[in-house]
């Protein structure tokens, strides 16, 4: 679903053609980190930091899995912040209760 606030933010962080430094600005815009929660694919390093940097835990519940290097992987399981750390475990805690 497209961020009926800020549709073209939304719609552009979706594309798959969008440039990594789009990207990266895009990711201080609520719409923008919105659209890239739905974007298909694995996203750049610099874009997952530009999330976990601007984000909150339900910008960090998209990424897991293939869409992040193993880097990326290890910097969010070490992050300080236990909300972003577990926003995946609790999301999917929270699906299955």
């Amino acid at each position: 679903m497209t961020s009926l606030a800020h549709p073209r933010l939304s719609g552009l962080a979706r594309n798959p053609a969008a440039p990594q430094d789009v990207l990266i600005r895009l990711a201080t815009h609520k719409a923008g980190r919105h659209g890239m929660s739905l974007r298909r694919g694995r996203l750049e390093d610099a874009v997952v930091e530009a999330l976990l940097t601007h984000g909150d835990d339900h910008t960090a519940v998209g990424l897991h899995g293939d869409r992040i290097s193993p880097e990326m992987r290890r910097r969010i399981a070490g992050h300080p912040d236990p909300a972003i750390r577990d926003a995946y475990a609790d999301f999917v805690r929270d699906m299955v209760g």
